[in-house]
């Protein structure tokens, strides 16, 4: 009897393109216009739901206004986390008034407020489409004391959740997202107010652009221009941690390297008055923290090549 033995097929691949599958957003430039509105339409329900439920006696809304975005973008397709995240974002006036017996208070405050979407998608024929069910936004608040007694050894005072300065809102939105994330922006300067802390930090910028010379600098603008990645990847490992400690070195940052230390006290301009331990990443503004965490940025991935 003979045997019949079958013949083994080999293992077979076979590679398969699909055209016309969705794509997610990567830049500024893939969302529509109408994308955009309905986000911002929902952003504007939030924030309204959010005073309707939240706010009560002596506070009312005298302003809110869509002053921009931050789009930030995953730079590997790891698997984890979002693949992007856009943050519209608002600013809001409100007047808070209260008064007891003899006192009165009565005050107008500015803040900052953002409304998130993640994971937009973008069609081969240019439609984005964003889930504008799932959203998130400012999750810190501040408190606005009126210092005037309401009873029960307690005074009147209202919180909001948002923050007082652009340059807060930017590190609670983009510098915390971290490294895996790079970041786009579009926010127009005329609408959000004269700088990222108000009229006094702008005063103060120009002053220290006046006083401070080019003498020992690799970016002399660095406090008050977003300096072009361009310019950053161009520069010579020995001048990025020039360009990155020369932002601390202008905020009068003592330097436990000695090498570093040594070499700014021989410029007028460096005043060293703020010990390692007492500095604080507050003391930047919202530029400065930009172009910090674009140079850091270079820097780690010059040292994983």
């Amino acid at each position: 009897c003979a045997e019949n033995f079958g013949m083994v097929p080999s293992t077979l691949t076979k590679e398969y393109t699909v055209d016309g599958l969705d794509s997610y957003v990567s830049s500024l430039a893939d969302i529509s216009d109408e994308s955009l509105g309905e986000m911002q339409s929902k952003a504007e329900e939030v924030f309204m739901d959010e005073v309707n439920r939240s706010w009560g006696e002596g506070e009312s809304l005298r302003g809110f206004a869509y002053i921009g975005n931050y789009l930030l973008t995953k730079k590997s397709n790891d698997g984890m986390g979002d693949n992007n995240i856009l943050y519209l974002v608002y600013k809001v006036n409100v007047n808070d008034s209260y008064a007891n017996d003899d006192e009165e208070f009565n005050e107008d405050t500015e803040y900052y407020w953002y409304c998130a979407f993640s994971n937009l998608t973008v069609s081969k024929s240019g439609v984005t489409s964003a889930d504008t069910s799932f959203y998130r936004t400012v999750s810190e608040r501040f408190t606005i004391d009126s210092g005037i007694s309401r009873g029960w050894f307690s005074t009147q005072s209202w919180y909001y959740y948002g923050c007082k300065d652009l340059h807060e809102l930017y590190k609670d939105a983009v510098a915390t997202a971290g490294e895996g994330y790079k970041s786009e922006e579009d926010i127009d300067e005329s609408l959000a107010g004269a700088s990222v802390s108000g009229d006094d930090a702008e005063e103060d910028d120009d002053k220290e652009s006046s006083e401070i010379g080019e003498e020992g600098m690799i970016f002399p603008d660095s406090s008050k221009k977003v300096i072009e990645l361009e310019k950053i990847m161009e520069l010579s490992d020995d001048d990025l941690r020039y360009a990155i400690n020369e932002l601390y070195a202008r905020n009068g940052y003592i330097f436990n390297d000695e090498e570093l230390q040594s070499y700014y006290e021989q410029f007028d301009w460096y005043e060293g008055t703020v010990d390692t331990g007492t500095f604080n990443m507050d003391d930047f503004n919202e530029t400065e923290m930009k172009n910090i965490m674009r140079m850091m940025a270079e820097r780690d991935t010059r040292r994983l090549k």
